[in-house]
């Protein structure tokens, strides 16, 4: 279940041109604040998390030390899947980036700090010509960032419930594991918040 996660993390969905878009288109909604807030976490559309995220993205692929279309091939669908999957998802209960959208900016922020210090990273020399050592630190340095960006993610399948909010039998709860973006489930049940328990 757990390796079905990590392929769809890594490629690329193809989107429909006439993509229905769900969600507020903003991020100006009362989700990032200390205490939690206890009316729920807002339905966000997914491009606005994206653009909210793209100055890290833009970081990320400035520092990365790949090309272009390494980038977009390898690294970019996986950050937008990850982007996805965790929507506005708190990194922690009562510690660090406890609020909406923590789990991304925390993510994101260990990421952006991996790369930088792997520029300073010996990593082990690869057999052969320099061009061989140079590819393996490209290498070793794209997993780093990846690793870090990935390495809370598996608290949202462990450690959260996603749900409507109803204390009852009825409640509407988001399952992780379907593939389904917290957006799309909100979007099937016409959600406009969501709570985490």
């Amino acid at each position: 279940m757990y390796v079905q996660w990590l392929k769809n993390l890594f490629k690329a969905k193809e989107q429909s041109v006439q993509a229905v878009r769900y969600g507020l288109d903003n991020l100006d909604d009362d989700v990032i604040g200390y205490p939690p807030n206890p009316a729920g976490i807002p339905v966000v559309q997914t491009q606005t998390l994206v653009e909210k995220m793209s100055n890290d993205i833009n970081i990320l692929k400035t520092e990365i030390g790949v090309s272009n279309a390494e980038f977009n091939d390898l690294i970019y669908p996986c950050l937008i899947n990850f982007i996805k999957f965790v929507d506005l998802l708190p990194a922690s209960e009562y510690k660090h980036h406890a609020t909406g959208g923590g789990l991304v900016y925390h993510s994101f922020d260990v990421a952006k700090r991996a790369v930088r210090a792997s520029q300073h990273a010996q990593y082990p020399l690869g057999d052969g010509v320099v061009s061989d050592t140079q590819q393996s630190n490209m290498q070793w340095r794209v997993a780093t960032v990846l690793c870090c960006l990935l390495h809370d993610g598996g608290k949202v399948i462990t450690d959260l419930v996603v749900s409507n909010g109803d204390n009852s039998v009825d409640a509407l709860v988001w399952d992780a594991h379907s593939g389904q973006t917290i957006n799309e489930w909100a979007a099937e049940y016409q959600l406009d918040r969501y709570y985490v328990s």
